[in-house]
């Protein structure tokens, strides 16, 4: 446990709770272990934004929510396992399916912890509609996704922190020009959206707020295209 922070230990222990309630046949050492593991993927230095911090903060809107989650174990372990890969693109790697990666070691992960195969596909589900372009159907799948973008509808001081993640993690300031392009295409594509929360309690509570914390961004990577457009690099 020495290696979980301190504000991971309550998660810890959801972890290892869901996973005996659900059947797992390991020790409880082996559990903690492999959510131990978890804990140091999510640290790993080339994250900004997809962090413990991130995982944390979806596990405080479920609790928020929790009357409307039905599989509760599969959502905790979900949230846990859905960015448990993350790779940024590169010249040799310029796709990264991190999502279809997560999915593929959390079946290893648990199958090895001994979950029977019908748990480890429900979580496999709540890691592939993190994807903005899977549909979601069940109202689980919908509070998972919005638990997982609420950071869009955050307050200024908390999207400021969340931007600057992203940005540490596409190396903005090693490739400026490509990356205000490939943001502005993702930001104005949330924009075209008629509704970027699917519940009504996270429409409600996020979906302004998102909006214009976007179109602030916009403005900004609109005005570091001018700067570089002035230079003739853009």
């Amino acid at each position: 446990m020495s290696v979980i922070p301190t504000f991971r230990h309550q998660h810890a222990m959801r972890f290892v709770d869901s996973l005996k309630r659900q059947g797992a046949k390991a020790t409880d050492r082996d559990l903690y272990r492999a959510f131990a593991e978890i804990v140091q993927r999510y640290s790993e230095p080339h994250r900004g934004h997809h962090t413990n911090v991130h995982i944390a903060e979806m596990h405080l809107l479920i609790d928020l929510t929790m009357r409307a989650v039905e599989d509760l174990d599969a959502v905790f372990v979900g949230i846990e396992m859905h960015d448990v890969v993350y790779e940024l693109p590169s010249s040799t790697n310029p796709t990264p399916e991190n999502e279809l990666r997560s999915a593929e070691l959390s079946d290893r992960m648990l199958a090895e912890l001994g979950l029977p195969q019908a748990f480890i596909d429900r979580v496999r589900r709540f890691i592939e509609v993190s994807q903005p372009s899977v549909a979601r159907f069940s109202d689980d799948e919908k509070v998972f996704h919005d638990a997982d973008f609420w950071v869009l509808g955050s307050n200024p001081e908390r999207y400021a922190i969340y931007r600057a993640g992203i940005e540490r993690e596409f190396k903005r300031d090693q490739f400026p020009e490509i990356y205000i392009r490939g943001r502005a295409h993702f930001l104005r594509g949330l924009l075209s959206q008629r509704r970027l929360f699917e519940t009504s309690l996270f429409h409600f509570l996020f979906d302004r707020a998102a909006r214009g914390n976007i179109r602030a961004e916009l403005r900004s990577l609109k005005h570091g295209a001018q700067r570089f457009e002035q230079a003739g690099t853009l």
